[in-house]
């Protein structure tokens, strides 16, 4: 490809094949992260080539991101307390980095974490996952049995730039970062890919599909927009190191 614009440079950037991908696809997330998601019939498209036809549009995206507030906490310390909003419980945290590296439970909602900052982050880490699996697998199947939509398994990370997926196999994956937000916006993740279960796409028919178990899905979808500033720094640390 001839580099015709001395200003362009070609951004860092990921691929990704989706089975139920019907066209070329850009997305770039609040963190600047630019992925290219490719249905399984352009796996043999110029990636370069083809971010250099769109720069105009990446530039001005890129643009737009970078004159937003922070779209997340970047404070990476080990914080006094955590507000799991969706569940409406708040913890209180005790972090002595001299102390064994283990996270006990030592009281109603107050958990003791010894270990380094890094260790204590992971520690913190592995709680939330447990915390998720706790409460968004019951959550998630109260709506699958509310809306006659099943699943085929589920699993739990923590993720920067994705809130949940749906695998073409009926797996649904979860970020347990959820639980930082307020329970309306979870349960329309939840069922958004529940919908997915339907419809492998973002067609008219699924919309239509989310509109039936979700009346106000415009809203929480215009809010989710925002979503990221609800993630702590402390998680944002860790799910970087993994």
């Amino acid at each position: 490809m001839p580099d015709t614009d001395p200003n362009w440079q070609c951004p860092p950037y990921s691929v990704r094949l989706s089975k139920r991908a019907q066209r070329i696809s850009l997305r770039l997330s609040v963190h600047g992260e630019l992925e290219v998601v490719l249905p399984l019939s352009s796996r043999e498209v110029d990636v370069p080539a083809l971010l250099y036809s769109k720069r105009a549009w990446l530039r001005k995206a890129q643009q737009r991101i970078a004159r937003r507030p922070s779209a997340h906490s970047t404070d990476p310390a080990i914080p006094d307390s955590l507000h799991l909003a969706a569940i409406d419980e708040t913890w209180s945290i005790s972090h002595d980095p001299n102390a064994p590296a283990r996270l006990d439970e030592i009281a109603q909602r107050v958990l003791s974490i010894g270990g380094n900052p890094d260790t204590a982050r992971e520690l913190l880490r592995q709680w939330l996952l447990k915390q998720g699996r706790r409460h968004l697998e019951p959550w998630l199947n109260r709506i699958a049995a509310d809306t006659g939509i099943g699943y085929h398994g589920l699993t739990l990370r923590t993720q920067r730039g994705r809130w949940g997926s749906c695998s073409s196999k009926g797996r649904i994956n979860l970020n347990a970062a959820l639980l930082f937000l307020p329970a309306q916006l979870v349960r329309h993740v939840l069922v958004h890919e529940l919908c997915h279960r339907r419809h492998l796409n973002h067609s008219a028919r699924f919309w239509a599909l989310v509109a039936s178990h979700d009346p106000d899905y415009a809203k929480s979808r215009a809010a989710m927009r925002g979503a990221w500033q609800s993630v702590p720094g402390w998680l944002n640390a860790a799910t970087r190191r993994r």
